[in-house]
C-alpha cells in the first residue's frame, strides 16, 4: 500500500495546495469558458449572448476578522463585498448571491440580524438579490458567500492570462490602507492612534472595502487587450499571478504606488514604510490591470461613465522570464507576504 504523504497545507502553501487538486477540476472547453485560475468561473448560458460568472469567498473568525470588533453589520458587508470585487475583476455585473453561515448556538440574535443586515445592505447597493444558502452549527463564526453574475459573451473577458509585453500596469484607488487599518485594530501598541481621523479612515478601509464594479465593467467594455485581477491578497502576489498566467514578467515601481494621505500620516506616526504596506498589505480590493492604453485613455473611459476614481500607472509588462516580478525602488520596510496557510 502506498504510504500517505506527510506534507501539510502549511508546507504546500496555497499555490501548492491548489495545484494538487487541479486535476479534479473541469478544464475550460465546451460550455466552460473559464475554469479554475481566475477571479471567477465563466460558463456559457444556452441560448444567450451572456456568460454566467460564479465566484465564492469565505470569511472565518480568527483569520479574517475578530469577534471583539463587535460590528457584525460591517462584517456582513465585507463578506459580500469581497465576492463582488471578484465579479468586478472579470468586468461583469453581479446578479444573485447565496449565503452559507456557520455559527455557535450561543450566538446572539441581535448579532445574527446585524450580520444579515450587512449582507443585504451591500448586496442591495450592487443590485444583487439574496436567493438562498445554508446555516450550520460551527465552533467559530464562518461566512461563505457565492455570487453569480453576468458578462458579455461577445467580448473578451479581462483574464489574468491577457498580459502582453509592452503593456502598462495600472491600479485603481490607493494601496496599503486596509493593512494599516488592520494593524490599528489588532496591535495594542497602536491603540493610542485609533481616535485620530486618519486612523478611522484606515480602519474603515479594512472593515468596509468598496468593490470597483462600475470601473471594472467600464474598463472591460472599452479595452480589448485588458488583463485584470482584484487586489484581495497583497499587490506583489497579484502581480505574480498575472505574470504566471500570462507567461510574462512584471516590473513595479514602488515609488509610483498610490498612497492615501491617511496612510502617509500613519507611516509618519508609527515610523513604518507606507510603500511596504502598499506592496505587501493586501485586502485593498482595488483593480490591478494591464493594457496598452495610455493613462489619459483610461481616465477618459472612466470620465465618460462619470466614475470618479483615481488610477495610477505603477509598472510595465515585459517579455520574461515568465512569472518574474521585479520591484524598482523596493521599500526598506517589510511585511510578511500573504499566505492563506501560513
Amino acid at each position: 500500500m502506498k504510504p500517505h504523504s506527510l506534507k501539510t497545507l502549511r508546507a504546500l502553501g496555497e499555490d501548492g495546495a491548489l495545484a494538487s487538486i487541479e486535476r479534479f477540476m473541469a478544464p475550460a472547453g465546451g460550455s466552460i469558458v473559464v475554469g479554475m485560475g481566475d477571479d471567477a468561473a465563466a460558463v456559457r448560458i444556452p441560448g444567450s449572448d451572456e456568460l454566467l460568472l460564479a465566484t465564492a469567498d469565505m470569511l472565518v473568525e480568527g483569520v479574517h476578522f475578530l469577534t471583539e470588533w463587535g460590528d457584525w453589520r460591517a462584517i456582513g458587508r465585507k463578506a459580500m463585498a469581497v465576492n463582488l470585487s471578484d465579479v468586478a475583476a472579470m468586468g461583469g455585473r453581479p446578479a444573485e448571491a447565496l449565503v452559507s453561515i456557520g455559527l455557535p448556538p450561543d450566538f446572539a440574535e441581535a448579532d445574527w440580524k446585524a450580520l444579515y443586515r450587512g449582507l443585504a445592505t451591500e448586496a442591495r447597493r450592487a443590485g444583487v438579490l439574496l436567493v438562498g444558502g445554508d446555516t450550520v452549527r460551527a465552533d467559530h463564526p464562518t461566512i461563505s458567500v457565492t455570487v453569480l453574475g453576468r458578462a458579455d459573451g461577445n467580448r473578451p473577458l479581462p483574464l489574468r492570462s491577457h498580459c502582453r509585453p509592452g503593456q502598462s500596469l495600472y491600479v485603481t484607488g490607493t494601496l496599503g490602507d486596509s493593512a494599516a487599518g488592520l494593524a490599528l485594530l489588532c496591535e495594542k501598541g497602536l491603540g493610542c492612534f485609533r481616535a485620530e481621523p486618519w486612523a478611522r479612515t484606515l480602519v474603515n478601509r479594512h472593515l468596509l472595502p468598496t468593490p470597483r464594479l462600475a470601473a471594472g465593467l467600464a474598463l472591460a467594455q472599452a479595452l480589448e487587450d485588458l488583463a485584470m485581477i482584484d487586489v484581495s491578497d497583497d499587490l506583489a502576489r497579484e502581480c505574480r499571478l498575472l505574470a504566471e498566467a500570462s507567461k510574462a514578467s512584471v516590473c513595479v515601481d514602488a515609488d509610483a504606488l498610490p498612497l492615501s494621505r491617511a496612510l502617509r500620516r500613519f507611516a509618519a506616526a508609527t515610523g513604518r514604510d507606507a510603500r511596504a504596506h502598499a506592496l505587501h498589505g493586501g485586502e485593498d480590493f482595488e483593480l490591478l490591470f494591464a493594457t496598452g492604453a495610455p493613462l489619459e485613455a483610461i481616465h477618459r473611459v472612466l470620465k465618460r461613465r462619470a466614475i470618479r476614481l483615481p488610477v495610477a500607472r505603477i509598472g510595465d509588462i515585459g517579455k520574461g522570464p515568465a512569472g518574474h516580478v521585479e520591484v524598482r525602488q523596493a521599500p526598506s520596510g517589510t511585511l510578511k507576504p500573504f499566505e492563506h496557510f501560513g
